[in-house]
Formats: C-alpha cells, structure tokens, sequence
C-alpha cells in the first residue's frame, strides 16, 4: 500500500455572538513528497468542520464532521478496523479530558451519563491488570483512579467522603439484603454507603431497566434525594453504573426469562396434549377443534411477529419460525434476552420488547382461552383426570406468571413514569 499525505489549509469564522466555525480544506498548491523509496506519495484530502457554540462562562458545545478522500481504494478492513476507530477513539479522549476537567459546580445532568462511562471504562480497564481473584480489588483500584482523574470527584469527595466507599461496594455488586438508609446526607458515614450499594445490588436483579432500578433505590433512600437535588447529575450517573452490573451479573433477569420460558414450554406441551386428548376422546373433539384453532392461531401470530422483527434477514425469520413451530419459540426468546442481546438495525423492537409482545399473544390467543376450554371441557364430564387438571394447573402458573411479570415491568418503567407519573409513579 502506498504512502499517503493530505496538505490543508484552516481557516475559521465567526457566524454569530457565541458561534465560530472552523474548517479544514484540502490545499493543492504544495508539489508531492517523497516517500522513501523515492516515488511520489498519493494525495489524499481531507476536509473537516468545526462549529464551536459557547453555552455559558464554562461550557462550549462542539458540533463536528469529517470527510476523508485517502486518494484511491483501501481495504475496508483497514478503514472500518484501523482508521474510523482512531478518529472515533480520538474524539472519546477529548470528551474524557473535558469532562475530566469540569469543576463540580460546573457539572450538569447530562454530564452524569458521560462520567458513568468512564467511571465503567476505568474499572474494566483496571480488572485487565489481574485475573479473576483479584478482580474486586482492581475495581476499587479503577474506582481511585477516577476519582483522582476528575477534578470535580476531587471536588465533591471532601463534601461527601463516603461516596468512595459507595463507588468501591458498587464495583464489588455484591447482591446481599440491606436495610433501607434513612440517614440525612449531612450525617452519612461509610456503613450507610456499604448498605446503600448492597441496596442498589439487590434491586438491580429484579429489573430489566438499570434506569428504573436506580428509580427504586433513590426514592427508598432519603440521603440519595437530597443529593440528587444538590447534584443532577447523580441519577445519570448511577444508571451507568447499574447498567454494567446488569450486564455483568443478571442472574434475576435470567431467572425470569428463563423461569418464564420455562412455564410457557410446558403450557404449549400440555395443551397440544389435551388438543390430541380431545380428539381421541368421544363427545369432546369440539374442544379438541377449538384448542387446535387457538394453538394455531398463536403461532400465526408468533410467526407474523418474528416476520416484523426480521423481514429483512430471512435466515433469522425461518430460524425463530422453526422454533415457534416446535413450541420452543419462549426459550429461544429467553436466551437472548438472558445473553444480553441488543437491538439490532434491522430490529423494530429490543429483544426484550419481543420476548413481552410474544407473551402477550401467547396470554391472549393461547394461554387465557385455552384455559376456558379446558376448563369447561372438565366440568362437563364426570371422571376428573389428573392430565386435564395438571395442564389447567400449569396454564393457570403461566398466566400468572407472565401478567404479572408485564404488570410489573410496565409499572417500573421510567418512561411510563415520566410520561404518566400520578399513574405509574
């Protein structure tokens, strides 16, 4: 591959009281350099844009944008795996070494978001140094290091010397029970930072939302609120962190994906055995005919669903269509939930948005009517067998279960709080 230069010329110009722009423009002017071998390097050309917006006395909003001609083809692993990253990486220590710079009453709400990516970096770069025995002591050794880096943290920890303490038993999330802490911010001591981390590490397992875990843990914790109303930043800040430990240790997320596609499997089997039971029952092949319709139904819909998700990926669509034809539609929707899979660009919901429509179809075509039939079935008969009345059990456990689970999920969402708080809270 040939050696490469780009000349530019800069200049800048202010459109505005408080707006500059700068621009970086190709320069032909300049004859070619030699490269080492003696022949001419390629010309490339760059062009960049800089618009720089003063917000306030600290604080400047930076609006940028690339265009890059490297003067002939190259290989795209090159450009996707070498140079975009740099740039992007680039940008990333800029952002880091500004934020770092803030002083703590310059910091805003939005500024939590970015210093809990890189409170989660350094910790994930800190656990590198050692193997997994040491990988508690590395994170508070993470923990320090960002401490020490920021000038705000420097800022704010004589304030509140026991948030170290908090930060370190966060890194730990160690899921343990604790009591709620109604100490006032002014008299927190390091025991109340230890109980207020396991707090948050014990409600993290029983949401899907970081967003709305860190919800729960600051409206049970007196201390919590009134920092967050002396510091915005916080509660941004703190979602950051229960996300990576909810990525990290999901067990509750699991046990309930899992627990629930476990019961959904075995409501399918049940039923689909009763349907067959019904047929070959004389006087019921009418409930047999309606079951049959109802479990059919439920997989159209299933299928029709899976056919929105991935109409533009055909193999995934026949995959998970393969899977809701054999009744393991719910397990395979667990496992991706459980492995931490993420909305993909073709995707029109997360996975977990999924995993509930599915459930929801399943509760309304499947589960729920189902039910009713089978019911109705037995008590129209006067020998009551232990299968009729094993697989009412498990439809009556999956509805149970599964509204529950959504009830729950929809009441704890932050979005739906924000959007109907004296509904949702």
């Amino acid at each position: 591959m040939a050696d490469r230069e780009a000349i530019v010329n800069i200049c800048w110009k202010r459109i505005s009281e408080k707006s500059i722009v700068v621009a970086y423009s190709p320069l032909a002017s300049h004859s070619k350099v030699e490269n080492q071998d003696g022949g001419a390097m390629i010309r490339g050309s760059t062009q960049f844009v800089y618009l720089v917006t003063q917000m306030d006395d600290k604080t400047v909003d930076v609006t940028f944008g690339a265009h890059i001609n490297f003067g002939g083809k190259l290989p795209s692993a090159i450009v996707n795996g070498i140079i975009i990253p740099q740039f992007v990486n680039a940008l990333s220590q800029t952002q880091v070494h500004f934020i770092n710079e803030i002083e703590l009453e310059g910091l805003k709400e939005n500024d939590g978001k970015l210093l809990g990516e890189i409170f989660v970096h350094q910790i994930k770069q800190a656990r590198k140094r050692g193997g997994w025995k040491k990988r508690a002591d590395l994170g508070k050794v993470g923990v320090d290091e960002f401490l020490y880096c920021s000038v705000a943290m420097r800022e704010v920890l004589p304030l509140h010397p026991w948030l170290r303490v908090l930060l370190h038993e966060i890194s730990m999330n160690r899921v343990k029970v604790a009591p709620t802490v109604h100490t006032a911010l002014s008299d927190m001591k390091d025991d109340d930072a230890i109980n207020l981390a396991k707090g948050l590490s014990t409600i993290i397992p029983s949401n899907t939302e970081a967003s709305a875990a860190v919800d729960h843990w600051i409206a049970q914790n007196a201390a919590l609120e009134e920092f967050e109303k002396k510091c915005a930043w916080i509660r941004p800040f703190f979602v950051e962190l229960a996300q990576y430990n909810l990525s990290t240790s999901n067990f509750g997320l699991r046990l309930r994906v899992f627990g629930g596609a476990l019961l959904s499997t075995i409501d399918v089997i049940t039923d689909i055995y009763m349907t067959v039971h019904f047929f070959n029952t004389e006087g019921q092949s009418h409930f047999g005919r309606i079951n049959a319709w109802l479990i059919g139904l439920t997989l159209f819909m299933q299928i029709f669903l899976s056919h929105l998700q991935n109409r533009t990926k055909p193999t995934i669509f026949f995959q998970d269509t393969f899977f809701t034809l054999i009744g393991f539609r719910p397990a395979l929707d667990a496992y991706r939930v459980g492995s931490g899979a993420e909305q993909e660009d073709h995707h029109i919901v997360t996975p977990l948005q999924e995993m509930t429509f599915s459930k929801f179809l399943e509760l309304v075509f499947e589960a729920i009517p189902s039910s009713v039939v089978q019911i109705y079935a037995l008590l129209s008969i006067k020998e009551k067998k232990i299968d009729a009345i094993v697989s009412i059990v498990v439809s009556a456990a999956t509805i149970e279960f599964s509204s529950a689970m959504l009830s729950y999920d929809w009441d704890t969402s932050p979005t739906n709080r924000k959007k109907q708080p004296m509904f949702y809270g």
